[in-house]
C-alpha cells in the first residue's frame, strides 16, 4: 500500500429492500462522524425496486402508495433532500465522510462537484462520454397540491450529463460532523415509469413525461453492455484516481455494522412518517 495516499474504505452490498439500503446510508453517515480520516464509497441496487422521496416530502400527499404496492415495489424516505426518484435499472452509489474531511470543506456545492467530477472520470473510464453540468436547466413546478416533478425531470449545477442529457441524480445532507451524497446512475430507462405513482394530473404527467424522454439518458441508450462488475470497477478508479486514494483490503461491512444497520431498518419500520429532524443542510 501506498503510504503517501490517502486509505477510503470500498463497500459493494448486495440489492436489498429499500429500509435496508436508507438505513446502511444512515449508519455509515453516523460512524464517520467520530473518524475525521475516514471516507467512505459504497455501491449498491434495490430489491424490491422502490420510490424514495426526499426528507421534506410527504409521501402520503404526493405518491400513489397503493398502485406502489400492487406492483410489489417500496417507499421510503430519504436522509437528503431533493425530489422522488423510482431506484430501478440503476446503480446506486454514496459517499461518508466526516465535516473535517477535505472532501467536505467549501460546503454543498463544493462537496458535489468534487464528487460529480470523480464520478464522470469513472463514467469516461467504462467509454461514456460523461461531463459535469455547468449550469442548472430549471423544470417549471408542478402544480399546488400535486407532486413535485421527479428528480431526474431536471439537471442541477455539477450533475452528470451527457450531451447534456441528464445521467446521473443526486442529493447531499450535512449535519454538524457528517456529510451524505448518494445518487443514481441510470442503467436503463425504467425511471420513467415514476409517473405511473405520481399524484398528479393527467396532462402534468403527460408534461413531465417529454421531459423525461427528451432530458435523461442512461448507460443502455448510451451503447453499455458491460457488468455491474465492470461499472462499478471503472467508477473505484474514477474516485481512486481522482482523489489519489486506495482502498482499505477488507470492502465489507462489519458484524457491528450489520446490527446497527439492523436496528436502525426495526426503527425505520415501526415510524411509517419518519422523517430526521432539522440540522443544518441538505440539497438534491
Amino acid at each position: 500500500m501506498n503510504a503517501d495516499k490517502e486509505c477510503w474504505r470500498l463497500i459493494v452490498t448486495p440489492p436489498a429492500p429499500a429500509a435496508w439500503n436508507m438505513a446502511c446510508d444512515e449508519v455509515l453517515f453516523q460512524l464517520v462522524s467520530n473518524a475525521p480520516w475516514a471516507a467512505i464509497l459504497r455501491f449498491y441496487e434495490w430489491k424490491p425496486y422502490a420510490v424514495s422521496v426526499g426528507r421534506s416530502q410527504s409521501p402520503q400527499k404526493e405518491i400513489e402508495l397503493n398502485a406502489l404496492r400492487r406492483d410489489g415495489y417500496d417507499c421510503v424516505r430519504r436522509i437528503t433532500g431533493g425530489r422522488a426518484v423510482f431506484h430501478v435499472e440503476e446503480l446506486t452509489y454514496s459517499v461518508v465522510c466526516a465535516r473535517e474531511h477535505p472532501l467536505a470543506t467549501g460546503g454543498i456545492h463544493a462537496t458535489y462537484e468534487r464528487t460529480s467530477e470523480a464520478l464522470a472520470r469513472g463514467l469516461r473510464l467504462a467509454g461514456i462520454r460523461a461531463e459535469v453540468a455547468r449550469v442548472t436547466q430549471h423544470l417549471s413546478p408542478g402544480s399546488p397540491g400535486q407532486s413535485a416533478p421527479p428528480c431526474f425531470g431536471s439537471v442541477a449545477r455539477s450533475e452528470i450529463v451527457v450531451d447534456g442529457r441528464k445521467l446521473v441524480g443526486s442529493a447531499q445532507y450535512r449535519s454538524s460532523t457528517a456529510v451524505l451524497q448518494h445518487g443514481s446512475i441510470l442503467t436503463g430507462t425504467a425511471h420513467r415509469r415514476i409517473l405511473e405513482y405520481l399524484r398528479v394530473e393527467e396532462d402534468v404527467r403527460q408534461r413531465y413525461l417529454r421531459n423525461l424522454e427528451v432530458g435523461t439518458t442512461c448507460l443502455w441508450e448510451l451503447g453499455w453492455r458491460g457488468t455491474t462488475d465492470d461499472l462499478i470497477r471503472a467508477l473505484a478508479d474514477g474516485f481512486s484516481g481522482h482523489f489519489g486514494v486506495v482502498w482499505e483490503s477488507s470492502q465489507g461491512l462489519t458484524p457491528h455494522e450489520m446490527s446497527l444497520i439492523d436496528t436502525r431498518v426495526h426503527e425505520r419500520n415501526s415510524r411509517e412518517n419518519w422523517n430526521p429532524g432539522d440540522t443544518d443542510g441538505g440539497q438534491g
